[in-house]
């Protein structure tokens, strides 16, 4: 693996810059095709999804379309935050709704789970695929008949009653009904977006993807193209490196948890097959319940870290795109890489977070829970306990009306 200090250049942003300057303009001609939702399903694609956004705003400066491309784009009031000189400007022109949808499948399972449940990594991940496509799909249901959809309804149940995070819960139950949903995704092997792709196609819905492919496509697996190739209205731009992949929050912007026995547990007492329990918290992020100084410490260098990565991008975006750059932006750029670079060797940002980790910095007090351990790709597992994972369960039977067999 080459050293940090060498993948981390200012060619490779570029690069990076580049791709996602070509998204824009096939965004543009989405938008201009029909499409009125962006999906971004997984937390490689969030910075990709930022990088974008500032590439339509760079062509936005001086292209009417561009503006009113901008303009349209609705995003979560949890990133809108984030960033707050994006702002939302409703009017007559139709609305690009962008739905962040936790998809990330890293698990990681303990010896005793697998033989508890009787299952391997790879199904539990496909099963967190599979049932994510099917929440995904529910975004095309007006919001009362979405709420009938236990899969949906699991989702917000875990923000909100495992959580405790309310607004994200009525985020995803607010959102208007879909019709023409484009996804934006990061691309290694393929695997998670053909998964995507097989089920939407399952359903027959109208849809179109762009995958940034990793290491020009080095990684991508013939079988997986395969399947993206036979799927209609996919493009695939390739870069030289994305920097972030896989890398943690401090470069992703965003912290994955999942829940692996909430959610096989559901699939046996509830019935709801496949099943995924996946949460994602953009930072900056303040955890509701008192936690450890050193998990609040943690949280903050993580966005200080990704503050300068994602600025980086940017500026690179402003070269390639900005007619007339500001004459010290390359300078700034290359500050912003060198202070990355520190940071990850001076914090270890890429070992896993073992002895930071607080469960109650992303569980409601309230909840027992037995373990908590990062995986190699800086998920976040969580296992509540037995009597944890009950007592959810029969809430959500209380809530929703599914009984428990």
């Amino acid at each position: 693996m080459p050293k940090i200090v060498d993948e981390f250049t200012k060619d490779n942003f570029l690069s990076l810059g580049l791709g996602c300057a070509e998204a824009a303009e096939r965004i543009k001609e989405a938008y201009d095709d029909g499409m009125d939702c962006i999906i971004v399903p997984s937390r490689g694609a969030c910075p990709v999804f930022r990088g974008v956004l500032k590439a339509i705003e760079e062509y936005a400066r001086d292209k009417k379309d561009y503006e009113e491309l901008y303009n349209v784009i609705k995003l979560p009031l949890f990133i809108t935050n984030e960033n707050n000189r994006k702002k939302y400007r409703d009017g007559k022109s139709r609305k690009i709704e962008v739905i962040p949808y936790p998809l990330t499948a890293d698990v990681s399972l303990t010896e005793r789970l697998k033989k508890r449940y009787g299952v391997t990594e790879d199904y539990v991940t496909d099963a967190i695929r599979n049932y994510g496509a099917d929440v995904i799909a529910s975004f095309l249901l007006a919001p009362e008949e979405r709420a009938k959809n236990d899969k949906f309804n699991f989702l917000t149940f875990v923000f909100e009653e495992v959580e405790g995070r309310q607004e994200e819960a009525n985020f995803y139950r607010e959102i208007e009904q879909i019709n023409r949903p484009l996804i934006l995704d990061t691309v290694i092997s393929g695997r998670s977006l053909s998964t995507i792709a097989k089920n939407l196609n399952k359903r027959g819905i109208k849809y179109g993807a762009i995958g940034i492919v990793d290491l020009n496509g080095a990684k991508l697996k013939g079988d997986y193209l395969k399947i993206l190739d036979s799927s209609g209205d996919i493009e695939l731009v390739k870069v030289d490196r994305i920097l972030s992949e896989d890398r943690g929050s401090a470069l992703l912007g965003v912290i994955a948890c999942i829940y692996p026995n909430l959610a096989l547990e559901a699939q046996e007492t509830l019935d709801i097959r496949p099943c995924g329990a996946v949460t994602w918290l953009h930072l900056p992020y303040t955890s509701r319940n008192k936690i450890s100084q050193d998990m609040r410490e943690r949280f903050e260098i993580h966005y200080q870290v990704f503050k300068d990565y994602i600025g980086a991008l940017y500026d690179g975006i402003e070269l390639l795109v900005r007619k007339n750059p500001e004459k010290d932006t390359e300078k700034r750029m290359e500050e912003k890489i060198k202070r990355v670079v520190e940071s990850i060797e001076k914090y270890d940002l890429l070992d896993r977070d073992g002895e930071f980790l607080d469960p109650y910095a992303f569980v409601r007090s309230d909840i027992v829970v037995d373990e908590i351990y990062e995986s190699s790709s800086h998920v976040v597992q969580i296992l509540p306990s037995n009597e944890g994972i009950k007592n959810c369960l029969n809430k959500y039977r209380k809530k929703y009306g599914n009984n428990l067999k």
